[in-house]
């Protein structure tokens, strides 16, 4: 009877957590505001609302079933199943974005000790999860050898923009109007290397990054234009670490605010 009250704490734990979560979705106010939540949200297809709303069945049914008898072999499978699945979330996590997302994690951990629970209960069958421990393991082994990692930047001069960005707007057009650099300055849309800017602690564009040795970012119109339009050094750039990002010529991509007018 212990066990079972734990496993229903648990549930409840795994429970209020995806509900927090789908509600922090709902008024466009996540729970977790870490890059790695932030970017899993914006980089799949369909936003993190499926997994939220599978978690939440997922924890419901665990939790309804543990009061019947005849739910055991369910429950087993079902955090079989969850448990494999993990694999392929952790995959994606850490091989793709490089990053974890925070309420990812929560449930994953709430996931393994139901699993673990589940594992060592006396009357369970213990292939289901040898077959479940496998999945995990193949999955995650396959997510290191088929995801490319999120954009990263080539050598070179390359400039990330987004079209609702006036700002970035006209950096593009006074590019295309010299001869050298349209063919020198590689373009890169913001949805391709959204992952990439966040990590670095930029939330806003146009951002011009330069890369050699090391790589350097210039953060907004201003900044951009004084040193790729007039032939300035960029020996002398900060480093990104040392660089003050609350430039006031550029636009917030997650709020899509842009600090000033565009400049003629």
């Amino acid at each position: 009877m212990k066990e079972k009250v734990i496993f229903r704490l648990i549930s409840v734990a795994g429970l209020i957590l995806s509900t927090s979560d789908l509600y922090g979705i709902v008024v466009s106010s996540p729970i977790c505001k870490a890059s790695g939540c932030l970017i899993v949200n914006e980089i799949t297809p369909f936003g993190s609302m499926p997994f939220v709303v599978i978690g939440i069945a997922l924890f419901s049914f665990l939790l309804i079933a543990s009061f019947y008898r005849r739910g055991e072999d369910l429950i087993d499978f079902a955090v079989s199943l969850a448990f494999t699945f993990e694999g392929a979330l952790l995959g994606f996590q850490l091989f793709y974005i490089h990053l974890l997302c925070i309420v990812c994690v929560g449930i994953a951990i709430v996931i393994s000790l139901l699993f673990i629970m589940r594992f060592f209960r006396k009357r369970s069958s213990k292939i289901v999860f040898y077959l479940a421990v496998s999945g995990f393991v193949g999955l995650l082994l396959i997510s290191r050898m088929l995801y490319i990692p999120v954009w990263h930047p080539l050598p070179g001069k390359t400039l990330i923009y987004t079209l609702k960005c006036p700002h970035c707007e006209n950096i593009i057009r006074k590019i295309k109007n010299d001869k050298t650099l349209v063919r020198t300055v590689r373009m890169v849309k913001l949805s391709r290397a959204k992952g990439f800017l966040m990590n670095s602690g930029i939330k806003s564009v146009p951002v011009l990054v330069l890369k050699d040795k090391n790589i350097r970012l210039l953060v907004g119109e201003r900044q951009i234009s004084e040193n790729l339009f007039k032939k300035n050094s960029v020996s002398d750039i900060k480093m990104l670490d040392e660089l003050k990002l609350n430039q006031t010529d550029s636009c917030n991509f997650e709020t899509d605010n842009c600090s000033l007018p565009p400049h003629n």
